[in-house]
């Protein structure tokens, strides 16, 4: 099967050879070259021929690494539980770290006004509608937010997740 509204937009865009799907190099077995397979075969399956290069992971997010491909794979974990550590970095053209180049004037004044919100709940709010604005806009694919869980034994007391998430090791103790 043949997809020609697909094979329509990248023609539109200039795009005529095969598409060009970077990865961090890894052991074959990654996640992100797994889903960097799985794409291959889904678009190949509608008719669009797709390439992987796998690139070392210092160069991985460089510019003129992004510049060589049509799609990469990429993830980001901030380091604050706070909304803006997740969009700020990744949808303002100011950062280096937007490695799409989306830039939404209407995003940014929002984003801006955001940031001098006090009220929890309203800033939730306001942040709430930028993320929708993005995802309208779709500059990305969202595939999937990874979950983190954790087991422990009745002899483990202390286990507990961070905000973020995150395993916090410093109050483990081991109890008889």
């Amino acid at each position: 099967m043949q997809s020609s509204k697909g094979k329509e937009i990248l023609s539109r865009k200039g795009i005529k050879e095969k598409l060009v799907i970077q990865i961090r190099q890894g052991n074959g077995s990654t996640a992100n070259e797994r889903i960097a397979e799985y794409m291959k075969e889904d678009l190949k399956a509608v008719g669009i021929e797709c390439v992987i290069d796998k690139v070392p992971a210092d160069k991985y997010l460089k510019p003129e690494s992004i510049a060589k491909c049509h799609i990469f794979i990429s993830g980001w974990v901030a380091d604050t539980g706070d909304a803006d550590n997740y969009l700020e970095p990744l949808f303002n053209p100011a950062n280096f770290t937007d490695f799409t180049g989306y830039e939404n004037q209407e995003v940014l004044e929002l984003m801006a006004r955001a940031k001098t919100i006090v009220n929890p709940e309203k800033r939730i709010e306001m942040y709430k509608r930028i993320q929708e604005i993005i995802v309208d806009d779709a500059p990305w694919v969202f595939l999937y937010h990874p979950q983190s869980g954790f087991a422990s034994h009745k002899h483990l007391a202390g286990v507990r997740l961070s905000s973020l998430g995150k395993t916090k090791f410093d109050d483990i103790m081991i109890v008889e």
